[in-house]
């Protein structure tokens, strides 16, 4: 499968996840975590964006129901699982949260953005590291922008690309890949 930041915003979703049968968008936007998923062969589409699991063409979906503007969502696909999410509204790491991400393959952050004070609106930075480490994804994906600045501060070495491809079996399994879309 390949993940691809979409610059087009195609069906206002900020990531593509082309799978061999489906195409699935993501939109991570605070409280609106959206999945879409386009069937290759047949044209068929549905929006998966209300709280729930759901199962769609060996394509398994779990979105959270938001806390307040954060939202998460997870997909399970050809074997690999891959959870997104925005921090947006969150304070703190709590038990709880971590246990919400359950075991990741892939993690797909997109930070919150400063509100207009130049505050920040998701968690602090010592936060969220502590959330990556906690959470202790196989690949953590950071989204350009103030994502890539906050995570530039941890010293991970983190590498830049226009897509990333991954299969179950090409996952890393000793260390953690870390990736900037």
């Amino acid at each position: 499968m390949k993940l691809i930041r979409n610059k087009s915003e195609e069906n206002g979703m900020a990531y593509i996840l082309q799978t061999k049968k489906n195409k699935i968008g993501i939109n991570t936007e605070s409280g609106d975590m959206q999945i879409f998923l386009s069937e290759q062969k047949k044209d068929k589409n549905r929006l998966f964006h209300w709280a729930g699991e759901y199962e769609m063409k060996g394509t398994s979906f779990f979105l959270s129901k938001p806390i307040g503007k954060f939202s998460l969502g997870k997909i399970f696909v050809e074997g690999v699982r891959f959870v997104c999410f925005n921090d947006e509204g969150l304070t703190e790491v709590t038990d709880e949260l971590v246990k919400a991400f359950g075991n990741t393959d892939i993690l797909l952050i997109e930070k919150s953005e400063k509100n207009e004070k130049g505050e920040e609106t998701g968690l602090k930075k010592a936060d969220l590291k502590k959330l990556i480490e906690k959470v202790d994804p196989r690949v953590l994906i950071a989204a350009k922008g103030y994502t890539e600045l906050a995570l530039k501060e941890f010293s991970y070495p983190f590498q830049e690309t226009e897509n990333y491809s991954v299969t179950k079996a090409s996952l890393p399994m000793d260390i953690s890949e870390y990736i900037i879309l």
